[in-house]
């Protein structure tokens, strides 16, 4: 008995350690992997546009365009949808391929428009960026542009599921394209009305001289120091001698 659990326990030693070396073979693995595509600064780049104004905007986004336009094109590449000539889903497909490519860049579009303008200004309170958004919403041509795209991106959703059903297509990629892009037109509405009420209350803090530390960190808007200035001290004074001028009593002196 002792000789079979000693050749047990040699044969769970062997094991284990060659589990242990392929474990740290994968971990140097990784390790040299990550280094050479710079995980890090990916990891950085990805903190820095979460932590700008409208990080939430471009990352509503990302995760619903980019598997809208991956659908999208998968789609395209149906035999199903190539023959199709009653509907034209195959031009539907490009299409939605565009709008999801010009739905994520112009979120990073009007977060580098918004962080830019709040950066130059020497104010970034509640009022300044709501008068920094406006003035985007007003006079930005790129900004009017987009509206009328989103509009019409808005109704090309719907006229997408209604062409693959005349077609008859057995793939739902197209659907779930149109789906996603949606999803990111209701979901871009809410957020503009959630993102003003925001500032709205964020200007009422302010107002009332409270805290709006959880408000700053929403936006993206660093806090800056307030510098007081300090208080000045009075000149010290030191009384004339017995028997001069009245008039130079008291003088500043040290």
């Amino acid at each position: 008995m002792i000789y079979c659990f000693e050749a047990a326990g040699r044969v769970t030693s062997g094991v284990c350690s060659t589990c242990g070396s392929a474990c740290s073979s994968c971990s140097h693995a990784c390790n040299n992997a990550c280094n050479s595509i710079q995980c890090t600064a990916c990891c950085k780049s990805l903190t820095n546009v979460s932590s700008r104004p409208l990080g939430c905007f471009v990352i509503l986004a990302f995760l619903l365009n980019v598997p809208a336009g991956i659908l999208a094109v998968l789609s395209a590449l149906d035999e199903e949808v190539q023959r199709c000539r009653a509907a034209p889903v195959l031009a539907w497909c490009y299409g939605a391929l565009m709008l999801s490519i010009t739905n994520a860049a112009f979120a990073f579009y009007m977060q580098h428009k918004l962080a830019s303008a709040i950066e130059s200004g020497t104010q970034r309170g509640a009022r300044d960026i709501f008068r920094h958004a406006g003035t985007i919403v007003l006079y930005d041509f790129v900004f009017c542009f987009y509206i009328m795209l989103f509009a019409a991106g808005f109704v090309f959703c719907f006229l997408g599921v209604g062409w693959w059903q005349t077609c008859h297509i057995h793939s739902w990629e197209a659907v779930w394209a149109a789906l996603l892009l949606l999803f990111f037109a209701f979901g871009t509405m809410g957020f503009t009305c959630c993102w003003g009420f925001a500032v709205g209350c964020w200007g009422g803090l302010e107002a009332l001289g409270l805290s709006s530390s959880l408000a700053r960190i929403f936006f993206g808007v660093r806090e800056q120091p307030v510098v007081f200035a300090a208080p000045v001290q009075p000149a010290p004074y030191r009384m004339a001698a017995p028997g001069a001028n009245t008039s130079q009593a008291l003088r500043p002196g040290y």
